[in-house]
Formats: C-alpha cells, structure tokens, sequence
C-alpha cells in the first residue's frame, strides 16, 4: 500500500459515513459536499477494483508459469534419476582385444583399416 493511501474497507466506510451525513444534514452546502466525496470515493473504489483485477490476471500468469517451471524440474529429476550408468566393461574387453590384434601386425593393421572401408574383405 503507497504511503498516504487509505484501505479499501476504510474507504467503504467513510463513503457511509458521506452518505449518512448527507442524509442527517439540513445544510444544502454539507449535502452537496458530502454527495461530492461519496461519488469520488466510490469511483476511487472502482478504480482500485479495476487494479486490482488486472493484478489478479498478471499474478495468474506467474502462478502458471511457475507450476510449469515445477513440473518441467520434477520430469528432469525423474528422468536423471531413471538414468544408469553406461555398461563399459564390455566395450574395454573388445578394446583391447583389437588393440592386441592390431599391435600384432602391421599388416593386420592394415587389414583393419582397410576392411572398415571397404566391404569386399
């Protein structure tokens, strides 16, 4: 709330106010001023009813964008902890099973190269 500002409910209450002194006072010029401060008081009420509403709206646009933002986070930690760790033990033996062959020779060397490029071996 800016400083200076009164609540609503308080405004509510002086525009009851306005009108039960218009409604008790013989003077002209009390009613006519009184009358003047309910009907700005009760356009004050609606406009900060309009704000308020448009604040709703903008708050709801963040409420969604977080609970996506939540959901998006719990997907991820679920995907993660699904992972597994890679099975290299099987890949390390063929590893050094062709790196023992290929050290064997150079022809075999060559061999290997060659057979990864060409399908005729």
């Amino acid at each position: 709330m800016k400083k200076g500002s009164i609540p609503r409910s308080c405004i509510k209450t002086l525009v009851l106010q306005f009108t039960e002194a218009a409604e008790r006072s013989t003077n002209q010029i009390e009613q006519t001023i009184a009358e003047k401060e309910r009907t700005r008081l009760r356009r004050v009420i609606k406009d900060q009813e309009i704000i308020i509403n448009k604040l709703e709206d903008e708050l709801d646009v963040f409420r969604t964008s977080f609970n996506e933002r939540i959901l998006f986070f719990r997907a991820l930690q679920a995907l993660s902890d699904s992972v597994v760790a890679a099975e290299v033990d099987g890949l390390r033996d063929l590893e050094v099973k062709l790196t023992k062959c290929i050290s064997r020779s150079p022809f075999s060397r060559c061999l290997f190269l060659s057979r990864g490029r060409r399908s005729s071996y």
